[in-house]
């Protein structure tokens, strides 16, 4: 079986599509610039591309899978930085908006439940903005499915200060220290700050964390 050739939705998959693909059609996070939101513009990535771009070469990634990718906003700069990219995103209006708007023969979109669903190999897994708006079961789930990819690295968004990690449902927001419970990350190899210095700098402790997939625990999805 092809990553072309899935298996039946299942209804949690189902869900997932509806809740986020509501949130892309009303443009509930409200931003002019991007459906995916104030933190998907190029004024608020040019403040970490640079440096994000130099960590992803420097780890020698040929194939960066980007999940979830959003409406590829910003990520243009990024993707020209690798042999391949793969962008992913659960909403199928997203993903045909970026395959007749971005795709190359070195771009490559696909629709996916990152949690539940086969993702294609890569070397490296960004994961910036997602686990954010997952429940902490969820959140577990795609960290196990992510690993199945193959990638060597995981960069992903943690909240470095002292965040209480509280649970929501899978479509809401709150920040999370991936080091903190129940998640454990061990110390991350890297930080990349993204100088979040809005909102009264609530948010100044946002930043991407660089972990290997081997240091990861070990859930099931």
């Amino acid at each position: 079986m092809s990553l072309f050739d899935l298996p039946p939705l299942s209804s949690k998959t189902r869900e997932m599509r509806r809740v986020f693909g509501a949130i892309h059609a009303n443009r509930s996070w409200g931003d002019c610039e991007s459906s995916s939101g104030p933190g998907s513009t190029r004024e608020r990535a040019a403040q970490f591309l640079p440096d994000l771009i130099a960590l992803v070469r420097s780890l020698g990634t040929r194939c960066l899978l980007d999940v979830p990718c959003g409406d590829f906003n910003w990520a243009a700069p990024l993707a020209d930085a690798v042999d391949c990219y793969l962008g992913v995103d659960v909403v199928p209006a997203l993903v045909s908006d970026n395959e007749k708007r971005w795709s190359s023969p070195r771009r490559q979109f696909l629709c996916r439940d990152m949690v539940r669903q086969r993702l294609p190999a890569a070397d490296l897994v960004l994961c910036r903005d997602a686990l954010v708006h997952l429940c902490a079961e969820d959140v577990k789930r795609a960290i196990a499915n992510l690993r199945r990819t193959g990638a060597s690295y995981l960069v992903a968004t943690t909240f470095v200060g002292d965040r209480g990690n509280e649970d929501i449902p899978t479509g809401a927001w709150r920040p999370l220290n991936m080091q903190r419970p129940p998640f454990g990350f061990p110390a991350p190899l890297a930080l990349i700050d993204e100088r979040c210095h809005h909102t009264g700098g609530i948010y100044s402790d946002k930043h991407l964390g660089v972990w290997r997939f081997e240091d990861l625990p070990a859930w099931q999805s």
